[in-house]
């Protein structure tokens, strides 16, 4: 049996049965609740921080952000992605030369 985690989470995780239909032990629906937790704390960490991306792209209009425009603006590229390869690779560095770019 699958289970597909919404809304009570407890009640589903009291009803839910093993495969000869026992009871999931006590010890497993702790474990699995705790891990419910960490899972919802990290969706909305997760959302808050796409929401500040978004307020920043919306907003600002330093050259960095700029960039995360441009790069967003290209075919097959997402907003993740170029936020990551902008601020992981351009952001930080003053490239004058492609040499610079192997360094």
């Amino acid at each position: 049996m699958q289970l597909a985690l919404q809304g009570d989470v407890d009640t589903q995780l009291e009803q839910a049965r093993q495969w000869d239909g026992a009871p999931l032990p006590s010890a497993l629906r702790t474990r699995l609740k705790r891990a419910w937790q960490q899972v919802g704390f990290l969706t909305a960490h997760i959302q808050t921080l796409e929401a500040e991306r978004r307020a920043l792209l919306r907003r600002r209009a330093d050259p960095v952000i700029a960039q995360v425009r441009q790069l967003f603006a290209l075919r097959g590229s997402g907003v993740h992605s170029a936020w990551l390869y902008v601020m992981a690779f351009f952001a930080w560095r003053d490239l004058q030369i492609p040499q610079q770019v192997g360094a």
